[in-house]
């Protein structure tokens, strides 16, 4: 069911031109790049059981955004696939 939660969000967002995504404190953020800002898009408060494949740089104190975030289309092929 958290799966099929997690691909609806996918969904949501890339019909909204979200390309790649990154999560800080449980909070999945969009990465924009540069010197754009990151929008947040979804706020975990299961403690980060959802979207547990995306590595949370807050737990990693040499990390940036750049260098974890995750193409959105790779999420929703790998998630339709444990479905």
């Amino acid at each position: 069911m958290m799966k099929t939660l997690e691909v609806e969000l996918l969904e949501i967002w890339k019909k909204h031109d979200v390309k790649w995504l990154y999560k800080y404190k449980h909070r999945v953020k969009e990465y924009r790049g540069g010197n754009l800002s990151n929008l947040e898009l979804f706020h975990d408060v299961t403690s980060g059981s959802l979207f547990s494949d995306i590595p949370d740089i807050a737990n990693y104190s040499d990390v940036t955004a750049d260098e974890v975030k995750v193409d959105i289309d790779e999420l929703i092929s790998s998630r339709r696939n444990q479905l």
